[in-house]
C-alpha cells in the first residue's frame, strides 16, 4: 500500500467540505460552519478535530444568542426608561 492509498483510506469526506467550513469560519458564519461540520462528520464520524469545531461553534452560537436577548431586553428597557421620562415632563 502506497503512502496515497493510505491518505484516501482516512480522508472520506470530500475535500470541498472543509474548504467550505473554512471560508464559513473566515467570513464569522457560524452556523453555516456548524452545518459544514456536521456534513463533514456525516463521512467521518471518528474526525476528533471536527467534532471539537463542532462543539465550539455550538458554544459560540449559544453565546452569540444570548448576547443578542440580552442586547435586546437591555434596548427594550431604555426604551421603557426614555418614554417614562417624555411623560413625566
Amino acid at each position: 500500500m502506497s503512502c496515497l492509498d493510505s491518505m484516501t483510506d482516512t480522508i472520506k469526506a470530500p475535500v470541498g467540505l472543509f474548504i467550505k467550513m473554512h471560508s464559513a469560519l473566515v467570513a464569522k458564519n457560524y452556523s453555516t460552519a456548524l452545518n459544514y461540520c456536521d456534513a463533514i462528520l456525516d463521512h467521518e464520524q471518528e474526525n476528533e478535530t471536527i467534532k471539537s469545531f463542532q462543539t465550539l461553534l455550538k458554544k459560540k452560537i449559544e453565546m452569540i444568542d444570548e448576547m443578542t436577548e440580552y442586547t435586546d431586553s437591555s434596548e427594550f428597557t431604555s426604551s421603557e426608561s426614555e418614554s417614562e421620562t417624555e411623560t413625566d415632563t
